[in-house]
C-alpha cells in the first residue's frame, strides 16, 4: 500500500494535515504491542493514580492488536479506527482532548500503564494518538 498517498488522501483536518507534513521522525515508529497480562508477573509495584500527569510524547504502545502489529503513529493517524471522526471532534471540541477525563465517562476512562518511563494504552487509542501528536506539535511534556 502506498501509505503516503492514503494518508493524504484520508487525514482531511487541518491539524491532522499539519501533523502529516511536520512530524519528527518519531511518527515513523511502529507503535509497541502490550501485554498486560504477560507483564503482570514482574509487577514489584502497582500504583493507581487517577488524574495522574502524563507526558504525551511517552506514549510508545497498545494492547489493541489492531494498531500494535507493525502499524506506526503516521499510519494510525490516517488509517486508525474512526480516527477521522476523533480529528473531526479535535476540531469541534478540542476541549475533549485538552483533557481527556474530564469529558470521558466510567466506560472510557483512559487508562495508560506506565514502564520504565514507557507508557502503553489499554483505553483511549484515539486520545493517545491526538495526544501525542498535539503534544510534538505543541511541545507539551504534561497533560
Amino acid at each position: 500500500m502506498n501509505w503516503d498517498r492514503f494518508l493524504k488522501e484520508e487525514v482531511t483536518t487541518p491539524a491532522g494535515r499539519r501533523w502529516l507534513e511536520s512530524a519528527g521522525d518519531w511518527a515513523n515508529n511502529k507503535i509497541e504491542a502490550f501485554n498486560l497480562s504477560e507483564v503482570l508477573p514482574f509487577v514489584v509495584v502497582w500504583v493507581e493514580d487517577e488524574g495522574a500527569m502524563i507526558d504525551p510524547r511517552n506514549i510508545v504502545g497498545t494492547d489493541h492488536a489492531r494498531y500494535n502489529q507493525g502499524m506506526t503513529w503516521l499510519q494510525f493517524l490516517g488509517g486508525g479506527k474512526r480516527i477521522k471522526t476523533k480529528l473531526d471532534v479535535l476540531e469541534t471540541k478540542p476541549e475533549y482532548y485538552d483533557d481527556p477525563e474530564l469529558h470521558a465517562t466510567d466506560l472510557e476512562k483512559w487508562i495508560l500503564f506506565e514502564i520504565g518511563g514507557k507508557l502503553y494504552v489499554t483505553v483511549g487509542n484515539h486520545r493517545s494518538v491526538v495526544a501525542k501528536f498535539r503534544a510534538h506539535e505543541e511541545n507539551v511534556t504534561a497533560q
